[in-house]
């Protein structure tokens, strides 16, 4: 489920941790969640339950899960060197760019 949910928004160049979170924070209106269902995996795999999620905790899990297969996607990172941050990406199973999932 998360890597469906976080396909859409990194499979270019990809995203840091913090970015992963602020996208998940974004609103459409004062309340309704703008990305309900990468908010939803959030939760389910990083395990915050009130509150918004840390960036170290996301960062945490992804590198945890980091190669692994899933639907014939996996997650991928690269390090940016003027950042000193991991930026992470959806790529197809064995390595390929995605276009754009729905």
């Amino acid at each position: 489920m998360f890597y469906l949910a976080l396909a859409p928004h990194c499979s270019g160049d990809g995203l840091a941790a913090a970015e992963i979170v602020d996208l998940s924070n974004a609103k459409e209106g004062a309340f309704k969640p703008k990305h309900a269902e990468l908010v939803e995996a959030l939760k389910e795999c990083c395990g915050f339950k009130e509150g918004d999620p840390e960036p170290g905790a996301v960062g945490y899990y992804l590198r945890r899960v980091k190669g692994r297969v899933s639907g014939a996607r996996k997650l991928v990172s690269d390090s940016d060197a003027t950042r000193k941050v991991a930026r992470w990406a959806v790529r197809g199973a064995s390595g390929e760019k995605l276009g754009a999932v729905s």
